[in-house]
């Protein structure tokens, strides 16, 4: 057998065969799922094949036979083509049979739902991630807001910031001075713990500004 990457350039640039309706199409990203959908592929002298006997990447690889199975799963309303299982040998017309074939179906349906299962446990990491940097980032920028409320005579302040989902970009902050109540309003851009800590940055340099003034 050839390698996977030869495997996958012979497959991509021979012409596609359907073997239920005994018809071809050109290989191609809209073609390629059609045909590997559900069906494996046997071909037992490719040179001699109606369809396939002209393709170039037969004919250069000089492949006597062949067979492939897709990699599918189901994908919501649709079946997803990930990649096939491909065998061929140059030397022998049928150097592959029915068995073979099943065999091989089975290792790709393995293999397929190996990927699959990958995939959903990486997507699964990636939102836990997410989920507990926007909890940091939420705790962050719950600190940096101000605990204490001024005394001011003859007013009654109150102040708060209550996000409408796990975080905001708001950001507000008060101090009395000499020269009387110093009040910041402010809006962050973006979310997350980059954001938290831009409204860090912003908290230090008002604060220090302040507390030259004084």
């Amino acid at each position: 057998p050839k390698n996977d990457e030869d495997a996958a350039t012979a497959s991509l640039n021979a012409d596609l065969y359907d073997p239920a309706t005994n018809t071809s199409s050109p290989a191609g990203a809209n073609s390629f799922p059609r045909l590997y959908h559900s069906n494996a592929l046997l071909l037992q002298d490719a040179m001699r094949h109606p369809v396939f006997s002209s393709a170039d990447s037969i004919i250069s690889g000089g492949v006597r036979s062949a067979l492939c199975a897709p990699l599918w799963f189901a994908s919501g309303e649709k079946d997803e083509v990930v990649g096939l299982v491909y065998l061929d040998n140059s030397s022998f017309v049928d150097a592959f049979d029915e068995e073979d074939l099943s065999l091989v179906t089975a290792i790709a349906s393995v293999a397929a739902v190996k990927i699959h299962t990958t995939r959903l446990l990486r997507e699964s990491r990636d939102n836990q991630r997410l989920k507990e940097e926007v909890r940091l980032a939420a705790e962050m920028q719950a600190d940096l807001l101000p605990q204490t409320t001024p005394v001011l005579p003859g007013w009654s302040l109150a102040g708060g910031s209550r996000p409408c989902q796990a975080m905001g970009g708001d950001y507000y902050d008060w101090a009395l001075g000499e020269d009387g109540l110093r009040l910041v309003l402010a809006d962050v851009s973006g979310k997350g713990a980059a954001a938290a800590m831009l409204t860090a940055a912003v908290r230090a340099l008002v604060r220090s500004r302040w507390s030259e003034a004084d």
